[in-house]
């Protein structure tokens, strides 16, 4: 049995390139259309600093300042842009102010120089902690250079600032609390998405959830969420392959194998699946279920291994027919000591002791140190009435630490 789970390589852990592939686009920060905040006095309402400046606000020098940067940036001169105002910033050092910062972060962004626009829109949030879309441009930058403790928090801040309450920002920041291995905070965040009134659930909601409860080893309250994503998504294959990962990453693997068996009902399996689900068969201890799917898994570039699982569920089946051809199949293709092997006890158990004795030979040329190969030779030359033949390999085998005693025995 430990042989077998072995052999099982599910992804325990939900890879989250699916989740959210390379990056995110969400906060719209560096686009035109958000020069300048729109923040009402009402947005600002109980805080003792008044309203978040707007334009109107500023300095005539700012202002003119970013006026200037604008006009470069609206013509593709990036470059032009950051110039401007990191001279302005240089040369009037008391005259800093937070919307300078957000826009030389926003055209560095531009420029693909993240380190120091991440800088900057920190700097820019500093100054101004009420600023919701600075916040989200730099949970954006942080996110997408994989800085998701940054990311995480300033993802969060924006979305409890920001008077849409964008859904997606939740997500997110969940992701990115997830995947700076803060699993319990991603938790909590993804129920207060869940819970939500009128919001309609999403698959990837439950991908990032049980991703989390796996990272915690909580595998009740997974197996209670995978639940409700069944009954939410019950159609859709993608969620039974999910609760499939999840019972496999928690040891379950009954419930492995009915949700996997049920993608196969939903569409055909992938290569992989089938062997996955051969896998949880033979661990189960149902090998005519096994061999089924490794048999569909099968291709002319399947590995040696491949062919061995399949050969040993056949013959754990009492198919012989089927394990042999399997067997004859694969040592046309690869042969390797183990295929011989399991040739040699396949013969040995039909009691055809010389085509058995050939195949563990075949082995040992292939393999010297398989003790084993000679044992069994030696077991099949006494079954043919070979006594030289037999004391020869026995004696072969008695060299081995594994093999020794019942060598030993035998002569």
């Amino acid at each position: 049995m430990k042989e077998q789970r072995s052999c099982i390589r599910f992804a325990t852990v939900f890879t989250l390139l699916s989740l959210l592939c390379v990056g995110v686009g969400w906060a719209g920060g560096t686009k035109e259309s958000t020069v300048y905040p729109e923040t009402s006095v009402e947005e600002s309402a109980g805080d003792e600093r008044g309203p978040i400046e707007t334009i109107q606000d500023l300095p005539r020098d700012i202002r003119m300042a970013l006026f200037k940067a604008q006009e470069r940036r609206a013509n593709g001169e990036i470059l032009g842009a950051v110039k401007i105002i990191k001279e302005f910033l240089e040369k009037h050092p008391y005259s800093e102010h937070y919307l300078l910062h957000f826009h030389l972060a926003n055209n560095l962004v531009e420029l693909q120089e993240m380190e120091e626009a991440i800088m900057h829109y920190e700097r820019a949030v500093e100054l101004e902690d009420r600023y919701a879309q600075g916040w989200l441009n730099l949970g954006e930058a942080a996110y997408n250079t994989a800085t998701y403790s940054i990311a995480a928090k300033a993802i969060e801040t924006g979305y409890r600032l920001d008077p849409k309450r964008s859904i997606d920002l939740l997500y997110y920041a969940s992701v990115a609390r997830l995947l700076n291995g803060e699993p319990q905070k991603a938790i909590e965040l993804l129920r207060e998405l869940m819970s939500a009134p009128g919001v309609e659930h999403r698959l990837d909601w439950y991908r990032g959830l049980l991703s989390a409860y796996s990272d915690l080893k909580d595998y009740e309250n997974g197996a209670e969420a995978a639940g409700r994503m069944i009954e939410k998504f019950g159609m859709d294959p993608e969620a039974w392959k999910l609760a499939f990962q999840f019972a496999a990453g928690s040891g379950d693997f009954k419930r492995a194998a009915v949700a996997l068996t049920v993608v196969g009902y939903m569409r055909p399996l992938t290569r992989e699946e089938e062997l996955h689900l051969g896998d949880l068969y033979s661990v189960l201890g149902v090998p005519y279920k096994a061999s089924y799917h490794y048999e569909a898994a099968i291709e002319s570039e399947s590995s040696p291994r491949e062919f061995e699982k399949l050969a040993s569920a056949y013959l754990a089946s009492y198919d012989v027919e089927s394990a042999l051809e399997t067997l004859r199949r694969a040592l046309d293709r690869n042969p390797t000591p183990k295929l011989w092997s399991l040739l040699g006890d396949l013969y040995y158990m039909e009691r055809d002791y010389g085509k058995s004795l050939d195949a563990f030979q075949s082995c040992a040329m292939m393999d010297p140190e398989h003790g084993r190969a000679y044992l069994m030779m030696g077991y099949c030359a006494l079954e043919m009435r070979q006594p030289k033949i037999a004391l020869e390999q026995l004696t072969r085998a008695a060299e081995f630490e594994d093999q020794r005693e019942m060598a030993l025995a035998l002569l």
